[in-house]
């Protein structure tokens, strides 16, 4: 999840040097998911899960990721099963639900 924060973030940065119309830096050029990646150690398909997570996961998800109790790609395959839903608050307590179950020691 560090990575998807810090993938965010020279998303951000390079958004404001593109507006800017100033050019890349020397080793800042390409996807921002990517160079989050590297500078974790991890590869660029779980930085975009992540990303997944936090982008439309509830919060108590992306706060379980967090904890340990569930892996990105767990947690971003329950953001995607509730996408199908086609109300988004049922999408949300798919997610509170397994969250609550996981905490309360049950598996799932």
């Amino acid at each position: 999840m560090a990575a998807a924060r810090l993938a965010k973030q020279l998303a951000a940065d390079a958004r404001k040097r593109q507006k800017a119309a100033k050019p890349a830096l020397n080793g800042t050029e390409g996807k921002s998911a990517a160079r989050a990646a590297k500078r974790f150690g991890v590869s660029t398909r779980l930085v975009e899960l992540a990303l997944t997570v936090l982008d439309h996961g509830a919060p108590e998800l992306v706060q379980a990721v967090d904890r340990g109790q569930f892996t990105v790609t767990t947690a971003a395959n329950l953001v995607k099963q509730g996408a199908k839903s086609a109300h988004p608050s049922y999408h949300f307590e798919t997610q509170r639900q397994a969250v609550a179950e996981i905490a309360a020691g049950k598996e799932g």
